[in-house]
């Protein structure tokens, strides 16, 4: 199965992507932030592919989708700046979406 995870350049993020492709599952990681966790884990960076771009631009995120077949999305990007948060928390929106999301397991 092909899986995006956003946010892969995270703690969290870089785990999951390793997690998926130790499990066989095709993993597309996009990330804003090209310094991150990544560098500390090499082997899950050369058994992924990584896409860097800002996923509040709808089109690149389609583009990629489309581009990589994504079947399923793990969703794990966040704001990494508090201060830019509290000035503007309409951001914090934009990056995690709607409150109630559907979620369904990767099999």
């Amino acid at each position: 199965m092909s899986v995006l995870v956003t946010g892969v350049n995270g703690l969290v993020g870089a785990h999951v992507a390793r997690i998926l492709a130790e499990q066989g599952h095709r993993v597309i990681g996009h990330d804003l932030n090209p310094h991150g966790e990544l560098a500390y884990y090499p082997e899950v960076e050369k058994a992924i592919t990584v896409v860097w771009g800002d996923m509040t631009q709808w089109s690149h995120l389609l583009e990629v989708v489309e581009t990589h077949q994504v079947e399923g999305v793990i969703h794990l990007a966040s704001v990494r700046n508090e201060v830019r948060y509290k000035a503007c928390p309409a951001e914090l929106m934009r990056i995690m979406g709607a409150p109630h999301a559907s979620v369904q397991a990767v099999p």
